[in-house]
């Protein structure tokens, strides 16, 4: 069992047979103890590590994403700019509702045309608002632009 488990356990114990005698104080530190152990057992995953920054405060995500959020991305070779940044305009608009904090777009390599359409391959990474702290996610993201420049998927 885990200690903030055992240690909420051990307290609900104690308030369960003696609630007359059991102290406010003692009342106050079972309940912290409990919403902390829901609160993180809700949010925390098993490959998820998490990591103070400067920037963002308390930032959670699989460990590589978190240990290299301070750190921008490189891109590769082979996309314009102008298609990066029709990119991620498009992909702001579908993160806004999700309360995105901060949003890297970068190029990934080389466009491919497909049927008159262009095809961009992108690294994203995303830094959302998440009950007080930050999340990070990483995303290799197709961005797919018809003949007229405009953003017509993203996968």
């Amino acid at each position: 069992m885990k200690a903030p488990y055992a240690a909420t356990l051990s307290l609900a114990v104690i308030l369960a047979t003696n609630p007359a005698t059991a102290s406010p104080v003692l009342i106050f530190a079972a309940a912290a103890l409990a919403a902390g152990a829901v609160g993180a057992s809700a949010i925390q995953q098993p490959y998820e590590t998490w990591q103070y920054t400067a920037k963002y405060g308390w930032v959670g995500g699989a460990r590589d994403d978190v240990l290299t959020v301070e750190s921008p991305l490189f891109a590769k070779p082979g996309t314009s700019p102008s298609i990066v940044s029709a990119c991620r305009n498009a992909l702001m608009q579908v993160a806004k509702p999700h309360d995105v904090a901060s949003m890297e777009v970068v190029a990934d390599g080389k466009t491919k045309r497909v049927n008159g359409r262009t095809i961009a391959p992108l690294d994203v990474r995303a830094i959302y608002r998440l009950r007080g702290v930050h999340e990070v996610t990483r995303s290799k993201v197709q961005c797919e632009i018809d003949r007229a420049g405009r953003v017509i998927a993203t996968r």
